[in-house]
């Protein structure tokens, strides 16, 4: 009796820091079973993703009810003190911390290996056929359930609930690796907006047409697009030219040697007052535009655990 009415003042208090934005602080049983979960998923325990778990586990939702919405949205998470899980990790016996590239952590058991899939790894695992079935779904989507939500794990969790029978005796850390290959090299999916939608209805698809022409492209809800997302000949900002991105660029990569790829067009826009459109310079994406022959002189593109940069080249500092 005394031990349900503990259960029942926790999942209380679980409600009460989902519904107010309170930071909840979880137990050590809540600790070691999220833990256990994503050992079994194949995921990286990371802080973030060990915080989201316990998140998930704490909202008394199922995973369905979390991320099923057609639209691509979820129910908002409790907000998990992270220094307290992390002392909390620490002070377990068990369980080891081991700190990671950027300031980040992760936490392993110690008495077993923890087997997680990469999934940014661009060796592909799947077969043929697997593809062929994936194909097959995502085509066949109506515009009421082709809306995933906008993260690899988050699709991938939406995906898993709607247990498709291609995807049965996959975890889902290699669901997330299939979402990311699907979208990066398959192109069997893609973004629209804030979620994941069959490629075919994605923002790139229409980037791609506009790279063929090299014409600028502004997606839809901006001043100066149609009613669709279209290649647009009338830009708020002007476009630059070849020789005006490299010019600018060189400048922004001789002030900082490593940019986030996400900040660079955000400097144009701010800094220069002009728009770096990789489209009508031929690309589709700007990381394939900053690959390009033409910028092979001035930087390279890399992907790091906090995502993609841009490094500066060798001596570039030091060039005129």
């Amino acid at each position: 009796m005394a031990a349900q009415k503990r259960r029942t003042q926790r999942q209380t208090k679980k409600r009460s820091c989902a519904d107010v934005g309170l930071r909840f602080r979880p137990d050590r049983r809540e600790l070691l079973h999220a833990l256990e979960s994503l050992y079994t998923d194949q995921l990286k325990p990371t802080s973030r993703t060990l915080r989201r778990r316990i998140g998930e586990h704490a909202s008394g939702l199922t995973m369905e009810q979390l991320y099923g919405a057609p639209d691509g949205g979820f129910q908002n998470l409790p907000n998990i003190d992270l220094a307290h899980l992390q002392s909390l990790c620490r002070s377990c016996s068990c369980i080891q911390v081991q700190m990671e590239e950027g300031g980040d952590w992760s936490a392993v058991f110690n008495d077993r290996p923890q087997v997680s899939v990469d999934i940014y790894n661009p060796k592909d695992p799947f077969s043929a056929g697997f593809w062929q079935n994936a194909s097959k779904y995502f085509d066949g989507l109506s515009a009421s359930n082709m809306f995933l939500p906008g993260s690899r794990y988050a699709c991938a969790q939406a995906l898993d609930g709607r247990k498709l029978e291609f995807l049965f005796n996959y975890t889902l850390g290699q669901v997330c690796h299939m979402v990311e290959i699907a979208i990066s090299r398959r192109k069997l999916l893609g973004y629209c907006n804030d979620a994941i939608v069959p490629y075919s209805h994605s923002l790139l698809m229409k980037k791609e047409q506009c790279a063929e022409k090299q014409r600028r492209f502004t997606p839809a809800g901006s001043v100066a697009s149609d009613a669709v997302g279209a290649c647009q000949a009338s830009p708020v900002l002007p476009p630059a030219t070849l020789e005006v991105a490299r010019h600018y660029l060189r400048e922004i990569l001789q002030a900082n040697t490593v940019v986030p790829l996400s900040n660079i067009k955000r400097i144009f826009r701010t800094h220069y007052h002009i728009e770096l459109s990789e489209t009508l310079l031929g690309h589709s994406r700007l990381s394939d535009l900053l690959q390009d022959v033409r910028f092979q002189d001035l930087c390279t593109v890399q992907l790091q655990q906090n995502g993609y940069v841009v490094i500066a080249q060798n001596g570039l500092q030091e060039a005129p």
